[in-house]
């Protein structure tokens, strides 16, 4: 088996079928285990927010497009940004860490830290029911 194959443990005959690829596959072939990745209600989440932030917040006396502010964030949760040499020699070029390889976890830490950030800012989320809190009804 000189082929990469990956499995998503999602039910029983995924995970047999896994086990069964790992039996069969030759000695000194690697096995790697990674944590699910972050789900697509957490992928929804984390882009709205960041388009509010977008909207609503300046960075450094600038307006930044969502996708220089996902950067900042992924910098803020530990995923730093790598500069390499340009192709032409005339500079360096910036490159952002992808959020699409976050974990579930990875991805949670992330959205608190736009909460936090968010709460100091005083921005309001396009969600409504985070804007107030309202207690529930006395059941007189």
């Amino acid at each position: 088996m000189s082929q990469r194959i990956t499995f998503v443990l999602v039910d029983p005959p995924r995970i047999a079928n896994c086990i069964d690829a790992v039996r069969k596959a030759q000695l000194g072939s690697r096995v790697s285990i990674q944590p699910p990745r972050r789900t697509l209600d957490q992928n929804a989440k984390m882009h709205a927010m960041i388009r509010d932030i977008s909207q609503k917040r300046q960075h450094a006396g600038r307006w930044l497009p969502p996708r220089l502010w996902l950067a900042l964030f992924m910098s803020g949760v530990g995923q730093k940004m790598e500069f390499l040499p340009a192709l032409e020699g005339d500079g360096v070029v910036a490159v952002s860490p992808s959020s699409t390889s976050l974990s579930i976890s990875d991805c949670s830490d992330l959205i608190e830290l736009m909460y936090a950030r968010g709460a100091e800012w005083g921005i309001r989320w396009s969600e409504p029911e985070l804007w107030q809190h309202t207690p529930p009804a006395d059941p007189a």
